[in-house]
C-alpha cells in the first residue's frame, strides 16, 4: 500500500508518478492570463478529479496506519536426531549446510555385537523350528539322542566361558574407571595447591625488579620474580595435565560399557543356546504329545520374537533423514558412544581464570566456592539437527495493527537479502503478547511461496494484508 504524507513529498511509481503528497495532485502554476477556452476547462476538471483521488488515498492510508513490519525467516520444522540405542558411532555422512532428502543415510553405528545377536537368535529360531517339526513327525534314533546330549554339554561349557569373560570385563572396567578418576583427583589437588601457593607468594603476579633498587634489594626482587615465574609455570603444567586426564574418565567409562555390553550379549546368547539344547533333549526323550508340541511351538514363537527385536535393533544402527531439509548442526563425531540422550556438551572447569583477564592476580578467589574447589556444567545436544518443512517468516506486529491480520489472509513479503518479493499466507497468530516499554507486539507467522536460496535467520519485511 502506498503511503502519502503531507509534510514531505514522496515520489510514487506507476500511473500516479506525477502526484505528490504535498499538493494532492499536479503542482499548480500561476496562469499567464484570463483567457480560458473549453479545452482548458476540460483539462482542469480531469486534474481536479486526479487531485481528489490522491487526497482520498492519502487520508485512507493515514487512517489505516499503513506500514511494514520487520520479520525473520524461520523453519516450519526442526528435527533432533539421535540413535535409539547406545553404541559407537563409526561414520557421519553429512556436514552443516548439506541438503538432504527424506530417507537419506546420515550416520552409522557399529553393528558387531548386533550382528552376533541376530546370528544367535537366528540359530535359536532354526533349532526351535526343527523341534516343532520333530514333534510333529517323531523319528529319533539312538545316534540322534547322543547328539542332543553332546549339544547340551557343549552349551554348558560355552555358558561358563561367557560368564567368566563377563566377570573379567566388569572387573577391568571398574579398575580402569577408578584409575582414571584417581588421576583426575590427584591433578585437581595439585592445581588447587599451585593456585593457593601462587596467590599467597605472588599477590601481584611476577614483578620484574626495577633499576632504582639497591644491590641487595635488586637481588631479592629478582629472586622473587623468578620464583613467581616458576610457580606460574608449575600451575600451567599441572593444569595441562588435568585437562589431558579429564577426557580419559569418559573414555574409560565408554570403553568399559562397550566391553561389558559385548560380554553380556555373549552370556545371553550362550544361555539361549543351552536352553534350546536342553529343550531339544527333553523333547527327544519324551513321548510326543499335543502338550509337547504346543510347548515347542511357544518356544519357536518366543525365539522368533527375539530375532525380530534383534533385527529391529540392527536396523536402528543407521540414522536417516525423516524429511527433506538442511543439516543445521552436527554435534557428535565418529568414535563416540552415543544413544537416545544425544551428545554431552562439557564446559571447562571454573574457579581459576587466566592472569590476563584478572589484573595481577592469576587465580582470583570466588565468593561461591572454597579454595581448591572447581565446578563444571554439562548439557546435551542431538547428534544431528535438521531444519525443513514449508518456508515461513515470523513478524512482530504492534497491537495497533494486529487487527489487520487473520488466519488465511495473504500479505506481501520482501526478502531484502535475496532482493525478491513474494506472498505469504497467515498460518499462525500467537496471542500472548511481548510487552516492551512503549509497545505491545504479537507474533504472526506466514507461510510463503518457495524461494530459492532462502535460509533460516534471513531478514524480511511484511506488508499488512489489504482489507
Amino acid at each position: 500500500m502506498l503511503s502519502l504524507t503531507r509534510n514531505k513529498p514522496e515520489k510514487i511509481r506507476g500511473m500516479n508518478a506525477s502526484l505528490t503528497a504535498t499538493s494532492g495532485g499536479l503542482r499548480e502554476r500561476t496562469p499567464d492570463g484570463l483567457r480560458i477556452d473549453k479545452r482548458q476547462i476540460a483539462l482542469a476538471l480531469v486534474f481536479a478529479l486526479a487531485a481528489a483521488f490522491a487526497v482520498v488515498y492519502t487520508i485512507d492510508a493515514s487512517a489505516t496506519g499503513a506500514k511494514n513490519f520487520q520479520a525473520v525467516v524461520t523453519s516450519a520444522a526442526r528435527y533432533d536426531l539421535n540413535f535409539p540405542n547406545t553404541g559407537q558411532v563409526v561414520s557421519i555422512l553429512v556436514t552443516p549446510g548439506r541438503q538432504v532428502k527424506a530417507g537419506q543415510l546420515l550416520a552409522r553405528q557399529s553393528t558387531g555385537t548386533l550382528d552376533a545377536q541376530v546370528a544367535a537368535d537366528q540359530s535359536a529360531v532354526n533349532a526351535a523350528s526343527a523341534i516343532v517339526q520333530q514333534d510333529a513327525n517323531p523319528s529319533l534314533v539312538s545316534a540322534q539322542l547322543d547328539q542332543y546330549k553332546l549339544k547340551v554339554a557343549q552349551a554348558n561349557s560355552a555358558l561358563g566361558t561367557a560368564q567368566a569373560a563377563l566377570s573379567s570385563a566388569q572387573s577391568a572396567a571398574e579398575t580402569n574407571v577408578s584409575s582414571s578418576q584417581a588421576a583426575v583427583a590427584a591433578d585437581q589437588t595439585l592445581v588447587s595447591q599451585d593456585a593457593t601457593r601462587y596467590n599467597q607468594a605472588c599477590p601481584k603476579g611476577p614483578v620484574a625488579p626495577t633499576s632504582g633498587l639497591s644491590g641487595s634489594q635488586y637481588n631479592a626482587a629478582e629472586t622473587q620474580f623468578k620464583y613467581c615465574q616458576n610457580l606460574q609455570a608449575t600451575y600451567d603444567r599441572d593444569q595441562a595435565q588435568l585437562s589431558a586426564d579429564q577426557p580419559k574418565v569418559s573414555a574409560a567409562e565408554a570403553q568399559g560399557q562397550a566391553n561389558v555390553g559385548s560380554a553380556t550379549a555373549e552370556v545371553k546368547s550362550a544361555q539361549s543356546d543351552l536352553q534350546l539344547a536342553q529343550n531339544e533333549l527333553s523333547v527327544a526323550t519324551s513321548p510326543s504329545s499335543s502338550a509337547a508340541l504346543a510347548q515347542a511351538q511357544a518356544q519357536l514363537t518366543d525365539a522368533q520374537s527375539k530375532l525380530a527385536s534383534a533385527k529391529q535393533a540392527l536396523g536402528q544402527a543407521v540414522l536417516t533423514a525423516p524429511a527433506d531439509g538442511t543439516v543445521s548442526e552436527v554435534f557428535g563425531s565418529p568414535g563416540e558412544f552415543l544413544g537416545p540422550d544425544g551428545v554431552k556438551i562439557y564446559q571447562s572447569p571454573q574457579g581459576a581464570s587466566d592472569a590476563a583477564s584478572s589484573g595481577f592476580q592469576l587465580f582470583p578467589s570466588s565468593s561461591n566456592s572454597s579454595a581448591g574447589a572447581s565446578s563444571s556444567t554439562a548439557g546435551t545436544e542431538p547428534l544431528i539437527e535438521i531444519v525443513g518443512g514449508q518456508q515461513q517468516v515470523s513478524a512482530q506486529v504492534p497491537q495497533s495493527d494486529i487487527g489487520k491480520f487473520s488466519i488465511g489472509k495473504t500479505a506481501s513479503v520482501r526478502l531484502s537479502a535475496l532482493g525478491v518479493s513474494t506472498t505469504g499466507k497467515v498460518v499462525e497468530m500467537y496471542l500472548n503478547p511481548s510487552r516492551g516499554t512503549n509497545n505491545v507486539d504479537y507474533q504472526v507467522v506466514l507461510q510463503i511461496q518457495p524461494v530459492t536460496g532462502l535460509l533460516p535467520g534471513m531478514s524480511a519485511v511484511v506488508s499488512p494484508p489489504r482489507s
